[in-house]
């Protein structure tokens, strides 16, 4: 009898082994995957709205094809004081809400006589939620003393995002 009892008393033992690992591996299951789909926030430019240029000769704006980056290219800023404003229309097409954590630009020099701004937009605690749209404007402006002439801005911004 003694015997029977520690048999069934290591059965149930197993059985109930067997029902946490499950549970436990469900569960972190479910957050790994969660994980993975928060790593993906579908915030896209989803148009050029208008373009307004002053002493400048041409803007050329494109949205990538995945939607992600705009390449903006100022042929020629004729003097100081020339600008070109752009603005886009960004939507929120996810899920999940995404807050702007950063905007990165490629191809401007820094340091050199064009800056580039941005309205209607911040990297603030204010989240993006989805379905909504919001429109920003860029505006690429000859503003410093130059020591010798330039020919061409062209940049390529990107806006990184993460959970609201």
């Amino acid at each position: 009898m003694k015997y029977k009892k520690r048999i069934i008393i290591f059965l149930l033992f197993i059985i109930l082994s067997i029902f946490i690992s499950y549970y436990i591996f469900k569960i972190d299951s479910k957050i790994i995957n969660k994980t993975a789909d928060n790593n993906n926030f579908y915030v896209i430019f989803e148009r050029v709205s208008s373009v307004e240029k002053e002493d400048c000769e041409k803007v050329n704006v494109k949205i990538s094809e995945n939607k992600k980056n705009v390449f903006i290219d100022v042929p020629k800023l004729l003097k100081k004081g020339a600008y070109a404003k752009i603005t886009l229309t960004i939507k929120n097409i996810g899920s999940l809400p995404a807050k702007l954590v950063s905007i990165e630009e490629y191809g401007l020099n820094t340091s050199g006589p064009i800056s580039v701004t941005y309205d209607g937009i911040g990297i603030t605690d204010e989240p993006f939620f989805p379905g909504s749209e919001r429109k920003i404007v860029v505006k690429i402006m000859w503003d410093k003393d130059l020591e010798s002439d330039f020919e061409n801005v062209n940049i390529k911004i990107k806006l990184n995002y993460v959970q609201g």
